[in-house]
């Protein structure tokens, strides 16, 4: 009984390591003011490829310049989101004229101020897939599943302690 007391402790914490270094690179940045999002597209590429994820900080629209990546929502009725760099900042129209740096021409819509969610001040490749992953309805269910796993470990490791005269 012993070394199942071991076993199953051992796997519960394991299985609880394994969930929060899965999590933490897009919970923990949260805490700082940074907000992670995928790269879906290659119209950054190279230096952003699809399937990594970008950290974005909050800015006011008239601190970025010329040449800084930012990330913005596609319109004002979805919640869809893309990442370009600015070619310029017109404070007079409150928009910027963006482009993806794969792509040969600027972006045929300008990004209004109204529309900028931050400045990407950090890319992670590959980092992107597993976010979308953890975000996908399977991930989410993956990761509730281990934590009810875990606790459920738990529980019973305390029940046997308890059998057996256990305290610690």
């Amino acid at each position: 009984m012993m070394k199942k007391i071991k076993y199953c402790n051992i796997l519960a914490y394991v299985m609880l390591i394994a969930l929060i270094l899965v999590v933490s690179p897009f919970v923990v940045p949260k805490l700082f003011g940074y907000e992670p999002y995928g790269i879906l597209s290659n119209s950054m590429e190279p230096d952003y490829p699809v399937g990594s994820v970008v950290y974005v900080k909050s800015q006011s629209p008239e601190s970025i310049m010329k040449g800084d990546v930012i990330t913005f929502k596609t319109s004002v009725v979805n919640d869809s989101v893309a990442t370009h760099r600015v070619m310029i900042n017109d404070a007079k129209k409150r928009s910027f004229v963006t482009k993806g740096d794969h792509n040969d021409d600027v972006d045929a819509t300008a990004v209004a101020y109204e529309r900028l969610l931050g400045k990407v001040v950090l890319c992670v490749p590959m980092l992107g897939n597993i976010y979308l992953w953890l975000v996908s309805m399977f991930g989410v269910a993956t990761c509730t599943f281990t934590l009810i796993m875990v606790i459920t470990l738990w529980l019973h490791v305390a029940k046997w302690k308890k059998e057996l005269g256990i305290k610690k």
